[in-house]
């Protein structure tokens, strides 16, 4: 069987575009503190840049599942909180996408 892995940003599943672009998907779940994500994509040709911004936003709700064909777990549901952007010389131009599970929202501010 054959890793997979399926995004869905808002009510939207899975931009084809998007998705063939996708160079790295991370999660990391921790009991005692918000779980995270981070999403590189590779935009090499500038292809994906304008057409992003409706897909990928600052507080867009998301859902990262993972696992086999046929035997995917939804890893995190959570918020998308920053967006990075880099140029390089020789890989062009890649975003990545950062966020939190719902822990996050509810633990800003306390000690």
């Amino acid at each position: 069987m054959a890793p997979s892995s399926r995004i869905v940003i808002g009510s939207m599943s899975d931009s084809q575009k998007l998705w063939r672009s996708i160079s790295q998907i991370s999660v990391t779940q921790v009991t005692s503190a918000p779980c995270s994500f981070s999403i590189d994509i590779s935009d090499p040709d500038f292809s994906l840049t304008d057409g992003l911004s409706p897909i990928l936003a600052e507080g867009k709700d998301i859902e990262i599942y993972m696992g086999y064909a046929g035997k995917m777990k939804k890893m995190i549901e959570g918020e998308i909180t920053a967006l990075s952007v880099r140029l390089d010389d020789g890989d062009g131009l890649s975003i990545q996408a950062e966020g939190f599970d719902a822990l996050h929202k509810a633990s800003r501010g306390s000690k």
